[in-house]
């Protein structure tokens, strides 16, 4: 039960709690209780407000006082995390008791096979890098995460159903239902609303019909300055790094022949100097063509922040092709609007995120997916 002075939480609440965990475990192994603290007061509009708890040791409490759902873990009390108790599931009937695994990254990868995929694609008449079939699957886990987090996922035991955003002969909703059957049996399908079977999984639903997510189309400032992390994008992304500027660098006579016995981590620290001022020029080209339509920003949905971000082209080379593109997020500095670069991509990479929003149109991204050296 809640300790005394602090609010009881309702099924609602519950939910929203269990779903933040399940988030925070696909993202980064475990949800630890600080992080789960930071990322509750993101979802004010869910239900669920700091005033609930304050600070890392109420929290703590809190989650404790309803060890039918939750259970705090590991031994170091300064660094504590938080799972979801295997047999209990969500109240309010839309969870059943389930000790099945109802990680959807692990269901799409385990049970929608490339031969699925294909029967789905020319079912519905998918094109435009659905082919691909590591699109395909990302369309599906990020429309779930996105129809998550705004609570249109519809459930009832172990099954679930989310709106896909297809439509059959562009009229028919097509949902995506899977989970597992009383025996443990896996079960996928995607169905549309006006069939049989679409109208008998509505009705199990309690006659309630997945809605679509929604994704704010927002116009990209060309006035604005990109303030580039130049600390993440070279030292924490190094594999990224193009192999055609890393062997320049290699060979430099800086290096004095010792190139080939040096990391990749090393070279872009000896040569940090010239690939801060390269990046600075590529972006400045970058926001020239952009000014002048000759190239064009496209928008994607960021999971990790829940909002909404953009890729740039970037020539980060010898020639003028496009063989990187640069993540952008609107911040602020000094007061001043801005666009934040954090981190670079590969073309292959960047087209399977903006894929989720509908056929990607720009011309230095739309045929990435083609390209499996990516």
């Amino acid at each position: 039960m809640p300790i005394i002075g602090m609010k009881k939480l309702n099924g609602h609440q519950i939910d929203v709690l269990r779903r933040a965990i399940l988030f925070l475990v696909a993202r980064d192994g475990k949800a630890r209780l600080v992080i789960l603290a930071s990322y509750l007061l993101t979802l004010d509009e869910n239900g669920f407000k700091s005033g609930y708890w304050c600070g890392y040791r109420k929290l703590h409490l809190m989650i404790e006082a309803y060890p039918e759902f939750f259970e705090i873990y590991d031994a170091d009390t300064t660094d504590r995390s938080v799972r979801i108790v295997g047999n209990q599931g969500h109240v309010g009937n839309q969870y059943a008791k389930q000790p099945f695994d109802m990680n959807f990254d692990h269901f799409v990868y385990n049970y929608i096979t490339s031969e699925f995929a294909d029967e789905i694609r020319r079912e519905y008449n998918l094109s435009d890098g659905m082919e691909d079939y590591c699109v395909f699957c990302n369309f599906l886990r990020y429309t779930y995460y996105k129809a998550e987090k705004e609570g249109k996922v519809l459930g009832n035991g172990t099954m679930r159903m989310f709106h896909t955003g297809w439509f059959h002969n562009n009229t028919d909703e097509v949902y995506m239902l899977w989970g597992y059957n009383d025996d443990g049996i896996a079960k996928r399908s995607f169905i549309r609303r006006s069939a049989p079977e679409g109208r008998e999984a509505l009705r199990l639903l309690g006659n309630r019909t997945p809605q679509m997510v929604e994704f704010p189309v927002i116009q990209f400032d060309t006035k604005l300055n990109i303030e580039p992390e130049y600390g993440h994008i070279f030292d924490e992304r190094v594999d990224r790094m193009p192999e055609e500027i890393m062997d320049m660098l290699r060979h430099h006579p800086d290096v004095k022949g010792k190139g080939d016995n040096l990391s990749n981590q090393d070279i872009v620290r000896i040569g940090r100097n010239f690939l801060r001022k390269f990046l600075d020029g590529c972006i400045k080209d970058t926001q020239s063509r952009l000014s002048n339509r000759r190239d064009e920003a496209v928008q994607f949905w960021n999971r990790r922040t829940d909002k909404m971000c953009w890729f740039l082209p970037l020539r980060f080379g010898y020639t003028e092709r496009v063989n990187l593109a640069l993540v952008v997020e609107l911040s602020t500095l000094n007061e001043s609007l801005v666009y934040r670069a954090h981190t670079i991509l590969s073309l292959k990479e960047a087209f399977k995120c903006a894929r989720l929003l509908g056929p990607v149109k720009a011309e230095w991204l739309k045929d990435a997916w083609k390209d499996n050296n990516e």
